[in-house]
């Protein structure tokens, strides 16, 4: 089995199972089957970890290039202008150069440095630590903390 279908399995499956049980639990024992994304990431193994930030990464960058494509192709005819706005549109798109087990690094190390943010998501993590943001995982809590006191 291919590593990437595998934790798009996973991840489809955890909404499912969440949307599922959420109408039928009282809110006591609903806590036990959502989890913040935090403690779902503390559960994964080394594995899992890096195979979910592979995922990511590659999912946003084609999901990216094709929104692109399609915004621009719905928008402008087909010209120089065109392949010029793609490629202006397609070099917005964040850039991941370190390696996969990197990221899981940091977001490790960012969850057990504040347990109080276990409720930020992992693609916000992704996004602060992508090459375009490049922060560090001081600079993520105090921009997360100011974002939650307004």
């Amino acid at each position: 089995m291919q590593r990437i279908p595998r934790i798009v399995v996973m991840c489809c499956a955890l909404a499912a199972e969440a949307t599922a049980a959420a109408p039928i639990l009282s809110h006591a024992s609903t806590r036990s089957i959502l989890k913040t994304a935090g403690e779902r990431w503390s559960e994964w193994s080394a594995d899992t970890r890096v195979q979910y930030v592979e995922a990511y990464v590659l999912g946003h960058q084609r999901g990216f290039y094709e929104a692109c494509e399609v915004a621009l192709k719905a928008n402008l005819p087909e010209t120089a202008t065109r392949q010029r706005s793609v490629e202006d549109c397609q070099g917005k798109n964040p850039r991941y150069s370190m390696n996969m087990e990197d990221y899981v690094d940091l977001i490790t190390n960012y969850y057990r440095t504040y347990p109080d943010d276990l409720n930020l998501d992992l693609s916000e993590l992704l996004g602060a630590f992508s090459d375009s943001e490049h922060l560090s995982i001081q600079q993520v809590h105090q921009y997360y903390s100011r974002r939650v006191k307004r």
